[in-house]
């Protein structure tokens, strides 16, 4: 469901901008639907379906082209903010959850076409939740291929961790077997525990051997992905 009041407000502020003469060609050029359509399918493109929960970016760049983002000046500082009370309302809506507080950011970008507006989601936890205290656990998953081999290592702390095939997951693992978003990793803080989440994977993900759709992780548990072996590891952050 839109967030049809934030919507509405989003539109009164356009109107309100467009009545000012050094911003009269915003009207011809980008509209508040234009911006609340980018900003929508980012946080749905980019959304981490768990089982018990969906979690999406919490920080949106807003990309327009040059000339628009100069109709904009100087009201793109309030555009920012009318923004990111959009995004706020439409994930409140939509039951959605972030792992950091929720920003958006506009600049200009040569490769959008005049009029139309794209946006980008990362995660970005809070600089202070990025630097737990000593006694918060940390986790370190060593990936191993399917002979044992360590390929790699990566430290888990409060943002989800997505495995999978797709490109723009976290840890990509190029495994036909494994799902495009196959599985995450994450801290339940009502838990106190990470946590295994299968994304609804084709073959599944295995916990020591076993099928899994949710459950904590402790020290020396392994996942099974596709082909690969995940070894989590608990460390003293």
């Amino acid at each position: 469901m839109p967030a049809v009041d934030a919507l509405d407000r989003l539109e009164s502020f356009f109107a309100r901008l467009a009545e000012a003469p050094a911003h009269r060609a915003l009207g011809r050029a980008v509209r508040p639907m234009d911006f609340a359509v980018a900003l929508e399918r980012a946080i749905e493109e980019q959304a981490i379906r768990m089982p018990d929960r969906i979690v999406v970016p919490n920080r949106y760049l807003v990309r327009c082209a040059p000339a628009d983002l100069t109709a904009l000046d100087p009201a793109a500082g309030t555009l920012a903010q009318e923004l990111t009370a959009y995004v706020a309302r439409y994930l409140q809506e939509n039951d959605l959850r972030t792992a950091g507080a929720l920003a958006v950011v506009i600049d200009g970008d040569v490769a959008v076409p005049p009029g139309s507006v794209r946006a980008t989601g990362v995660f970005q936890p809070d600089t202070e939740r990025l630097a737990p205290a000593a006694t918060t656990p940390v986790l370190h998953l060593q990936m191993l291929d399917a002979s044992g081999r360590l390929l790699s290592q990566v430290e888990v702390r409060d943002a989800p961790l997505v495995v999978g095939r797709r490109s723009d997951c976290d840890v990509v693992l190029p495994d036909i077997s494994v799902s495009r978003q196959h599985c995450a990793v994450s801290w339940d803080p009502d838990a106190a525990s990470f946590v295994i989440d299968d994304l609804r994977s084709t073959n599944g993900t295995l916990l020591n051997e076993r099928p899994v759709t949710h459950a904590p992780l402790a020290d020396g548990d392994v996942l099974t992905v596709g082909s690969y072996l995940l070894t989590a590891r608990l460390a003293a952050g």
